[in-house]
């Protein structure tokens, strides 16, 4: 299940001196970092992020004993960024935070991310008209209270579709959720997927970029105002 955050952001310049700037943060030995752009086009960017990381490795020779030697790998994070102020990390981890740093650092101020949190309900809205037998199997909500005294984490899960059911339920329910899974079909494959109010989306389909693609072109739909 391929995951993905994220995070509007806005820029001071256009979308060609955006372009230029990320082809000038290349990844250089001195810095031990940068990103490499992988495609181009008037609506996104597609680029790779990557972070040289050095680490010394004891090895038991049977010459000369223990010794150790430096070694080194990459640590590698897709990214686009869309011309209407999206950008989504790919499989982000801990990384994502570093890209944004990096990005940061690299556009002296011009360029500015937030991280908000996704209406689950409009992103939801949204997801059934681009998928066929869309179907809501699991809502999760952060603490809220059932009564004066009362706090409850909850999550609900059903066979049949969750929204439907929880109108039966004689709880008042917070008005949004935390979390929401559902099932579907997509190209006339089954699809899984997770929609996270923190703004991360898991995806589970062959073609899940052309998902994300349709995800992120709705920008005034997903997240919180």
């Amino acid at each position: 299940m391929i995951r993905a955050k994220l995070f509007p952001y806005s820029f001071a310049s256009n979308w060609e001196d955006l372009q230029k700037m990320l082809d000038s943060a290349r990844y250089t030995n001195e810095e031990f970092r940068g990103i490499k752009i992988n495609d181009y086009s008037k609506k996104k960017i597609k680029a790779t992020y990557y972070e040289k990381i050095i680490y010394t490795e004891k090895i038991d020779d049977p010459v000369n004993g223990i010794i150790e030697l430096d070694r080194y790998t990459f640590f590698s994070t897709s990214f686009i960024i869309y011309s209407n102020h999206i950008i989504l990390i790919i499989n982000p981890s801990r990384r994502a935070s570093t890209i944004i740093t990096y990005l940061l650092s690299k556009t002296k101020l011009q360029f500015t991310v937030s991280d908000c949190k996704l209406n689950i309900i409009s992103t939801t809205n949204m997801l059934n008209t681009l998928f066929e037998k869309f179907m809501t199997v699991k809502i999760s909500y952060n603490q809220f209270n059932i009564s004066d005294s009362l706090k409850c984490t909850m999550s609900l899960a059903s066979s049949k579709d969750v929204q439907e059911a929880i109108k039966c339920i004689n709880i008042n329910l917070p008005q949004i959720p935390s979390k929401l899974c559902f099932t579907a079909l997509f190209l006339g494959m089954p699809i899984r997927g997770e929609i996270h109010e923190n703004g991360t989306v898991a995806i589970s389909h062959p073609s899940y970029e052309v998902i994300l693609d349709k995800i992120a072109s709705r920008r005034e739909d997903i997240f919180k105002e």
